[in-house]
């Protein structure tokens, strides 16, 4: 993240709600979400070119095992060093076949690797993602953190995890930890319980965007209007998700027991207004896999 030394305000990307990220490799500024760049920022608060960058990316992180460990070899793989064909394939042959002693990266190294050597790992802020305003999140963080444990000790060698984590009571990083998926599946799922959320209910995601912020608004509250109309199920929202690639996005989401009701109301009332909603875009996502 990038803020201006002036006015301390966060570089954004125009397109979308999201702050730029800083890529060393380039000298640039981007987006991840549409892929905006720039290389030359202008503070739009105070005009300032003068930018300080701040948090843990993996090319900072790289720079510090460096400084710490001169001698060891290092991979680093993120979406710098695997744009290219097979840059995935030939980083993991790489580190499979020994020529480097530490792979460093993202979550796409957190899943399927089988490298029997590997006798420790190291989870940087294991759970950042707790913050994340869907009701998956823990689960998410707990999954994470048991997938990333689960590379290291494949061997007879033996292996050591460690997790490092802001909030290091909370039970997704304890269970985690004790690699206890049973008292985490329990503990989850009173929360759900509480809260009515899957398995406990259904969920239909209803998203109404649009380039104009007031167009998008005025249909998320039509259509929430219309979905009250039905007390057989809750209706939360609209919600105001922010701006994505140009567009204004709100979220209505219908949560209730009943599935095949809940489809039959979406025919009926909200599809008609999809066909007729011109460039504002309606989109429909039954027993969507998160809210975020």
């Amino acid at each position: 993240m990038l803020t201006c030394k002036q006015c301390s305000s966060v570089a954004a990307c125009p397109n979308c709600d999201v702050s730029l990220a800083y890529h060393k490799t380039g000298a640039k500024a981007t987006c991840h979400v549409c892929g905006y760049t720039q290389s030359k920022l202008v503070c739009t608060e105070c005009g300032s070119t003068q930018w300080q960058g701040s948090g843990f990316a993996t090319q900072r992180l790289e720079e510090q095992l460096r400084s710490h460990f001169p001698s060891a070899r290092i991979l680093r793989m993120d979406a710098d060093t695997t744009r290219k064909t097979d840059g995935h394939a030939t980083l993991l042959n790489a580190f499979s076949k020994g020529e480097a002693d530490i792979l460093l990266g993202t979550q796409m190294i957190a899943k399927g690797l089988d490298i029997p050597n590997v006798t420790l790992v190291g989870i940087l802020q294991g759970d950042a993602a707790l913050g994340r305003p869907d009701y998956r999140s823990i689960e998410n963080t707990f999954a994470m953190m048991v997938q990333a444990a689960g590379r290291s000790g494949r061997s007879s060698l033996g292996g050591e995890v460690i997790i490092q984590a802001f909030d290091v009571r909370h039970y997704a990083v304890q269970y985690a930890r004790n690699q206890d998926y049973g008292s985490f599946f329990n503990h989850e799922m009173k929360y759900r319980h509480q809260g009515q959320y899957p398995p406990y209910t259904y969920l239909i995601a209803i998203t109404v965007s649009d380039e104009q912020w007031d167009k998008a608004r005025g249909l998320g509250v039509d259509i929430a209007l219309r979905c009250r109309g039905d007390e057989s199920f809750k209706t939360l929202g609209p919600a105001d998700l922010g701006k994505i690639k140009g567009k204004f996005r709100f979220r209505i989401v219908c949560k209730g027991k009943d599935l095949a009701g809940l489809k039959a109301f979406v025919r009926q009332e909200i599809l008609p207004i999809k066909r007729k909603s011109g460039k504002t875009q309606i989109s429909i996502n039954v027993s969507p896999m998160g809210l975020q």
